[in-house]
């Protein structure tokens, strides 16, 4: 009984530490997705900054 006991106790440690690997893995990946976000983010202002100091401003605006 005992035996049994510590081979499942044994087993639940051994999922915690894979969920809490992928877990890991997620918040990394989840990182990684939102600096590219923000990159994005931030090109596009760069390009609007850019556009409206244009005096071809009427080409956008019109589109």
């Amino acid at each position: 009984m005992i035996q049994s006991t510590n081979s499942h106790v044994r087993r639940l440690m051994n999922e915690k530490a894979k969920y809490e690997q992928e877990l890991e893995t997620a918040r990394k990946m989840l990182k990684q997705q939102m600096q590219g976000i923000l990159l994005q983010f931030n090109e596009i202002g760069k390009v609007f900054n850019a556009a409206s100091l244009q005096k071809v401003w009427d080409h956008f605006t019109k589109a």
